[in-house]
């Protein structure tokens, strides 16, 4: 497997971007199988753009919008504009598609009926399951948990590696796109397989309180958490001192979020970081971007600066740790950023990419998104055992 990373500003000339790409990719060997990935701005006109590309291009191309760009075309974090990554290799296989619109009622069978056709089409197993999706905090629309555990069900729990496209917070301009299709609420899927290699690592940026407090859930379905210790959420929250006078509070909990415990059907125990999304004030009960099962322990956290650059340190360290002692050779490596990771660094949000880009090997290519959540293995806290979770307020690594 080989790879190669562009970056361009010109989103807003479709015709010179595709040109600076093309320029930028002159001196890049395409091999038997390729992969494109697109991070891009909102703004990007998607449609003119396959439209170029797809005149020399006969290979899947899949991406999403997000608010910020990690690439090591530039070195570095980009606020605008758009970076691509090509994939490519004789004995690696891709298959790739995106959903229709997803809704509460078809959401299980499109995800289960398109993985089964891209199975079949890849004609091997898969290595890893690259997906992105779009999640919004509307009480009625598929949670990025939703779209997990039908992936993982589908894939009879594969490495899923992805996350949630986001935009620059207005939660409107959020897409997901493969080849000529763009979809607004959905869900698009890449699998790789062939004679390939992963690892995966991922580092939440959340510490706990100075007197940290941790509540059961005896009370919530899905991700909605009506009780903690037998108490109203809303209520416990205003005891707490937390923002309670409004319904959409997803900015306001960004930089106070939770972590939970979660019991898997099998018995085992993982932790991920919860972002709080909606308070509904008339059943004075919580909605989370991701799924809070009843018997859940709950913990409020804060995320702060020196956490996050720290926690980028602890998840590179451990993945060139890897990368360097493997006998395999990793040439490529995508990120998934969360958002909340992105408002803690603010004016200094260029450490981010600063602190890892000297530290990765030259023959390795690498690109990365700010996302509203993100998909990735976590291991069970007894016996180490990994399981498909969707995160918040989590740095997550992929190597191949």
């Amino acid at each position: 497997m080989e790879s190669r990373v562009v970056y361009t500003e010109e989103v807003d000339d479709v015709e010179e971007a595709v040109k600076e790409i093309f320029d930028k990719l002159s001196d890049f060997e395409l091999q038997k199988n390729s992969l494109a990935i697109i991070f891009s701005e909102e703004e990007i006109d998607y449609p003119e753009l396959y439209e170029a590309l797809s005149e020399r291009w006969d290979f899947p191309i899949i991406g999403c919008t997000t608010m910020g760009i990690l690439t090591s075309d530039g070195a570095g974090f980009k606020g605008d504009g758009m970076s691509l990554m090509v994939i490519t290799g004789d004995e690696c296989r891709f298959a790739a598609d995106v959903t229709e619109e997803l809704t509460l009622d078809n959401y299980q069978d499109v995800i289960n009926n398109m993985y089964h056709s891209l199975s079949d089409q890849l004609g091997c197993e898969e290595k890893v399951i690259l997906s992105y999706g779009v999640c919004v905090t509307a009480m009625n629309h598929v949670s990025g948990d939703d779209l997990l555990r039908a992936t993982d069900a589908a894939g009879r729990a594969m490495p899923i590696f992805g996350g949630l496209a986001s935009d620059r917070f207005n939660f409107e301009e959020t897409r997901v796109f493969c080849n000529d299709k763009v979809i607004k609420n959905g869900q698009v899927i890449a699998l790789i397989g062939g004679d390939i290699q992963i690892k995966y690592l991922s580092v939440n940026s959340v510490e706990s309180m100075p007197k940290p407090k941790t509540y059961t859930v005896t009370k919530s379905k899905n991700n909605e958490v009506y009780e903690l210790d037998g108490m109203p959420m809303v209520d416990l929250l205003e005891k707490e001192h937390f923002e309670v006078t409004k319904t959409e509070v997803m900015r306001d909990y960004l930089l106070t979020p939770f972590i939970a415990t979660v019991e898997k059907p099998d018995g085992a125990k993982v932790r991920a970081a919860r972002n709080l999304s909606f308070l509904d004030l008339e059943k004075r009960s919580g909605l989370f971007l991701g799924d809070i099962p009843e018997g859940s322990r709950l913990e409020i956290g804060i995320v702060k600066r020196e956490r996050v650059t720290q926690s980028l340190s602890d998840v590179l360290f451990d993945m060139l740790k890897e990368i360097d002692e493997s006998d395999h050779k990793y040439t490529t490596v995508i990120c998934t950023s969360c958002a909340a990771r992105y408002l803690a660094l603010s004016t200094q949000i260029d450490e981010e990419a600063e602190r890892w880009f000297p530290q990765m090997p030259k023959d390795v290519t690498f690109m990365g998104m700010y996302s509203y959540g993100e998909f990735c293995p976590a291991s069970d806290v007894v016996d180490g055992k990994d399981y498909n979770m969707f995160h918040n307020f989590t740095f997550t690594i992929l190597a191949m």
